[in-house]
């Protein structure tokens, strides 16, 4: 009950308190701007039915179990790592770095949407909370969100618009109708430039692999990663630690290290653009749903609350496989390692037997001498 009380003051005490602090500030009235208007609705949820498309795609089938995920997967644990070369196997690194190049963009989608799966399940912060108080959180979280993004990101920046509108020289040949109905446009199409630019930017960002020295605080004596600057590679590399290390790696090794390290940077710039085509579209839908709606914001709460709740809902499902692959694998384990044990119970009861005379028949058992007591009689 905690965690519900403290997700619904971040999420909507915190963020519906700034909305309307900002919308008091820029002279906006946000409640005015919710009325249950059907044909409002009805165009906000038609404007998300791209968002549901491409969440059911990514979320609904487990990519993980797909085909070539499985036989990547095979490949990954043929051949362990040598755990002298930091657990890096050659043959299964080379395999699955070859694997998105070889097998082609149907595969390098695979991968990017199992990632992309895994990541959004794993991330879900209500997961430990129930259905109902999940469902509750998405409806209060997204009221303010959208009083927020919509009501006062997209609104007033169509009211800066429009003024910018009215004191442009060169469009007054537009009716001033015309520029009521151009300007929320334009703010729009400026914010989806602002988000394209942004997420270019974490796109590249996500392209970008980052040399670190993984070493033991003097103080804390516990495993530190400490990041290295461009400029400070060829001094570290120097270093008779990090030569020997280098000199002593096979150019095989290394090559497939590098094939790895060029894989994982690919997979998480797919896994970056699919999140960032969902942020665009999310934008697109409700900020088109409010204008057409004339600045309506129950359309756009309506629209953005179903594909949050079937998104959740895809969350929750895959959750469920990932606690069943758990506990499979749990059980393969334990089943494996009762064999071994009495496997080992065998030969100790074996070694415990009475052994075998070499005519064929077993020898007797009793207290010594007892055979020969038997035989004088």
């Amino acid at each position: 009950m905690q965690r519900f009380v403290s997700f619904l003051v971040e999420l909507g005490g915190v963020k519906g308190t700034l909305a309307v602090g900002l919308a008091w500030a820029a002279h906006l009235d946000l409640f005015s701007s919710f009325s249950l208007d059907v044909r409002d609705v009805g165009i906000a949820v038609g404007l998300a039915i791209p968002i549901l498309i491409v969440d059911a795609v990514l979320m609904a089938p487990d990519w993980s179990e797909a085909p070539h995920m499985a036989a990547l997967n095979s490949a990954m644990q043929a051949a362990p790592g040598d755990p002298a070369a930091g657990g890096v196997s050659v043959p299964a690194a080379a395999g699955a770095a070859a694997a998105p190049q070889d097998a082609g963009a149907w595969a390098q989608f695979v991968e990017a949407a199992a990632m992309f799966q895994t990541i959004k399940v794993r991330a879900n912060p209500a997961m430990g909370l129930s259905a109902v108080q999940e469902s509750a959180l998405i409806i209060v979280g997204h009221i303010a969100d959208e009083m927020l993004a919509r009501g006062v990101i997209l609104g007033w920046g169509s009211l800066w618009v429009r003024d910018r509108l009215y004191e442009a020289d060169s469009l007054t040949f537009w009716s001033d109708q015309t520029n009521e109905q151009a300007a929320p446009w334009f703010a729009l199409a400026v914010i989806l430039a602002i988000e394209i630019a942004r997420k270019w930017k974490s796109l590249s960002r996500s392209m970008t692999v980052q040399a670190a020295v993984v070493g033991k605080d003097k103080i804390t004596g516990r495993t530190k990663v400490t990041p290295i600057d461009k400029d400070r590679l060829d001094d570290v590399a120097s270093q008779p630690a990090v030569a020997r290390t280098l000199n002593s790696t096979s150019p095989e090794r290394l090559a497939a290290i590098q094939a790895q390290v060029s894989a994982a940077r690919q997979r998480a710039a797919s896994v970056a653009q699919m999140d960032s085509l969902r942020s665009l579209l999310d934008w697109m839908a409700y900020g088109s749903a409010f204008i057409l709606g004339h600045g309506n914001l129950c359309g756009p709460v309506v629209a953005s609350t179903l594909t949050d709740a079937l998104f959740s809902s895809y969350q929750r499902k895959g959750a469920a496989r990932l606690a069943a692959r758990q506990r499979a694998r749990v059980e393969s384990a334990t089943a494996e390692l009762r064999a071994k044990m009495n496997a080992v119970a065998g030969l100790g009861q074996d070694a415990a037997a009475p052994g075998v005379v070499e005519d064929g028949s077993k020898s007797e058992t009793g207290q010594p001498g007892e055979q020969e007591t038997k035989d004088d009689s």
